[in-house]
């Protein structure tokens, strides 16, 4: 995973590219603020991007046995630094690079 300079000496990871044709749908979720998780009613047009903070110590097992079953589908993203919204400053990051890289239209 690539990493950039978030400016106050963290790294924070690269944003990955938008969702590919196979995966049309793309799902973010900030785990800080949502830890319960439902992704077995995620059919194969969705591609999840799950942000964990960089003060979380744990996941719960049945979260991670549900995203390994996603395959390459699913992605973890841990961020080193945990400033106030450090996740929130991420997500808002790679949302916009979504955007930027994505011919298909993106809803919030």
């Amino acid at each position: 995973m690539r990493k950039r300079n978030t400016g106050r000496g963290q790294q924070a990871p690269a944003p990955t590219p938008a969702p590919t044709s196979a995966s049309s749908q793309l799902l973010f979720v900030d785990f800080e603020n949502v830890q319960q998780v439902d992704l077995s009613k995620l059919d194969d047009a969705w591609r999840i991007i799950i942000f964990v903070g960089g003060s979380q110590k744990s996941v719960p097992i049945e979260l991670v046995t549900s995203a390994q079953q996603l395959g390459s589908r699913a992605e973890w993203q841990k961020i080193t630094g945990d400033g106030k919204n450090a996740l929130d400053f991420v997500i808002a990051c790679y949302l916009g690079r979504a955007f930027e890289n994505t011919k298909l239209w993106i809803s919030c």
